[in-house]
């Protein structure tokens, strides 16, 4: 996660130097892709054994971990409007191309300084009350980055990093739930089923925030988040109504996890 956290933290401060309407930034990314591709087909580690097929058991997990699942569709949809428009939002603000690298490279800033602090106390801690403040946090952020008014660019920055603190740690959270509610040989297919939520929130949810945005202003993208963010801190009172926490005993050490792909899962040493 460190290594990805860095990638596109790089990326996006590279935005502003690069002519990000020419066609050489992306064929030198491209190329550095494929080249990446090259150091991965060549190690001379051996293949990992391919784990039996898990079985995608939507229902089943459902029951299982409704806050897990719910919060992966959920933090998919915030994400998704997030990574879609956040830029059309920040150039409104009148940052340039540079701002506009920094405001995203502030996002995953946050997100990356608090994945590990917030997973140590969420092992330690009703694992839903750390997923419950930092919903409620990302929604109070989001209201202020809705209601910003160009000060400068520090004030923006500051607020995009205290969303990205709060909002990017809720997916390895909502998975970290979902894991202290399953056995560990069930891992992968869990796995698999909140990545697949997560996609279904973050590819449906782009056309509604730019439908509110079409209709509204750019500020409009953080108070749709927001009011997502929110949704489910309601969701998270409600289901902590309903059932007792884990037992201390029973919870899976929390570990980051990406939101583009399953693979590493069955690297998790916690996985038989």
């Amino acid at each position: 996660m460190i290594a990805t956290w860095v990638g596109v933290i790089s990326g996006k401060l590279l935005f502003g130097p690069l002519n990000s309407g020419d066609f050489a930034p992306f064929a030198v990314t491209a190329a550095v892709v494929s080249i990446s591709t090259f150091l991965v087909a060549f190690t001379p580690t051996p293949q990992p054994a391919l784990p039996p097929r898990a079985r995608f058991r939507l229902g089943r997990i459902y029951r299982r971990a409704p806050i897990g699942l719910a919060g992966c569709v959920l933090v998919g949809a915030a994400n998704g409007a997030f990574w879609s428009l956040s830029p059309i939002f920040v150039a409104a603000t009148g940052q340039t191309a540079t701002g506009i690298g920094l405001f995203i490279a502030a996002v995953v800033l946050g997100g990356a300084a608090t994945q590990w602090p917030l997973g140590w106390i969420s092992d330690r801690l009703d694992r839903r009350i750390v997923i419950l403040l930092s919903a409620v946090s990302a929604t109070g952020f989001a209201v202020l980055l809705a209601m910003f008014r160009p000060v400068g660019e520090t004030g923006l920055l500051v607020l995009a990093f205290g969303f990205g603190a709060s909002a990017l740690p809720l997916y390895s959270l909502s998975v970290a739930h979902a894991n202290d509610r399953v056995a560990s040989d069930e891992f992968v297919e869990v796995g698999g089923v909140l990545l697949t939520a997560f996609g279904i929130g973050a590819a449906a949810s782009p056309s509604i925030a730019a439908f509110i945005m079409a209709h509204s202003t750019p500020s409009s993208l953080f108070y749709y988040t927001g009011f997502v963010h929110f949704s489910l801190a309601l969701y998270v009172l409600y289901r902590m109504s309903q059932s007792p926490p884990v037992p201390d005993e029973e919870k899976a050490e929390f570990v980051a996890v990406p939101k583009s792909t399953q693979a590493a899962l069955p690297l998790d040493p916690r996985v038989p």
